[in-house]
């Protein structure tokens, strides 16, 4: 009697395992595609096999460190993790994995097993994704630009996509991108191929804006003199940065190729300025002058300096100007009336060497001599100006008080 009942326990238990396996393997196989309504003979072994070597460890929830395949019973899931390629057993990692008993663990499927989980996966269906019309999008990073800058265009694609270009360029179907620097304002093209046709796609416009043109800067620099004085001459040169089309230097137009300005007469401390023009407009430039102070000055540069009265309206005249009028009568051969005058007076073209030969003991007489001294010494400067005054025209007041006062210095 009891091992009758001892059998009738184990025909139960059969009975109830096998029963919870049906239940397990209804239960826990969410098939996708491959739903219980469609699931062939062979289908049913296949599963079959894989829910009593391989779901113990690989169900919804995975056991085991490192185990990632989960979800065995679910087809679709093995196609999309690629653990199964339909039509093709070799190249599915499941069927491998049997092949070379890595899988299951501690065991090995049998032959028989083995060849139908094959014949399984060589026969599901192969599903191609149908080809979607292809569209996109072309976005830009900038839409205002200087000349010379880059922007980047990015295209974003939707549908079936076989091909792409930027602005006539192939560029990758899923992340394409392009980066140039525009010439010129423009919208740019991009297109996307598939076997359906092509569909194109423009950007925003960019506008490109040419640089800012500055206006051309100079400096302007002389060789200046620490001893310069009234009436001093210097020479200007003017240096230009930038484009200039012209350039000015103390109003007088200089050539642009050789900005240079000499002779410049400096009769009092002063700033002198150039300007140059270009497309960008224009800039000044200056430079300040500064004269040697007179009480500095030598006996030979107050003779020399231009402080005296204007003349005729023609400039400020210096001491050394006023002997050029005497020369109307005391020159080296004076005309026969004037022939005693020369001998009182010579003078001598030039006033360079700084000893006044423009006033010097006459040749003709050499007790004659004409003293740059005081009055009232007989035949000083001032005397002989005040008592015997030039023709053309007399000393004024103001020259005579001019010349009085370069006797005294």
């Amino acid at each position: 009697m009891a091992k009758k009942n001892k059998l009738n326990f184990v025909k139960i238990s059969y009975i109830l395992v096998a029963t919870l396996t049906v239940i397990s393997f209804q239960n826990c196989k969410p098939l996708g595609q491959f739903s219980s309504a469609n699931l062939t003979t062979l289908d049913q072994m296949s599963l079959t096999i894989l829910e009593q070597n391989c779901y113990s460890c690989h169900a919804a929830t995975p056991l085991g460190v490192g185990n990632t395949l989960a979800d065995i019973l679910n087809v679709q899931h093995l196609i999309d993790s690629n653990m199964i390629i339909p039509g093709d057993s070799e190249l599915s990692p499941l069927i491998t994995s049997v092949e070379d008993q890595s899988m299951p663990i501690g065991y090995s499927l049998t032959p028989e097993e083995i060849a139908t989980l094959k014949a399984w996966v060589n026969t599901l269906p192969i599903t191609l994704e149908p080809v979607v019309i292809a569209t996109c999008v072309l976005n830009v990073d900038k839409t205002s630009i200087t000349l010379g800058e880059s922007i980047q265009l990015t295209m974003v694609t939707t549908g079936t996509v076989d091909s792409a270009t930027i602005n006539s360029q192939a560029v990758n179907v899923s992340s394409g991108s392009l980066q140039f620097a525009p010439t010129t304002t423009a919208s740019y093209q991009g297109s996307v191929t598939n076997s359906l046709g092509t569909a194109v796609c423009d950007s925003p416009i960019v506008t490109v804006t040419p640089p800012a043109i500055n206006a051309p800067t100079c400096t302007l620099s002389a060789n200046i003199s620490s001893n310069l004085i009234p009436g001093d001459a210097i020479d200007l040169s003017l240096n230009i940065s930038g484009t200039a089309t012209s350039a000015q230097i103390n109003s007088v137009d200089v050539s642009i190729g050789s900005p240079i300005l000499n002779g410049v007469v400096v009769t009092s401390n002063t700033s002198l300025t150039a300007n140059v023009t270009g497309v960008g407009g224009t800039n000044s430039c200056s430079l300040n002058v500064s004269l040697k102070p007179q009480s500095q000055w030598t006996k030979y540069e107050y003779y020399r300096a231009k402080i005296g009265p204007v003349l005729n309206g023609v400039g400020i005249q210096s001491i050394d100007s006023y002997m050029n009028r005497c020369a109307v009568c005391h020159i080296t051969n004076p005309p026969a009336n004037y022939a005693l005058a020369a001998n009182y007076l010579i003078l001598v073209p030039g006033d360079t060497v700084g000893n006044f030969q423009k006033i010097q003991q006459p040749i003709n007489a050499p007790t004659k001599i004409l003293y740059l001294t005081v009055p009232p010494l007989k035949n000083s400067l001032w005397q002989f100006s005040s008592g015997h005054k030039p023709k053309t025209p007399a000393f004024t007041t103001q020259e005579l008080q001019h010349i009085t006062n370069f006797v005294n210095f």
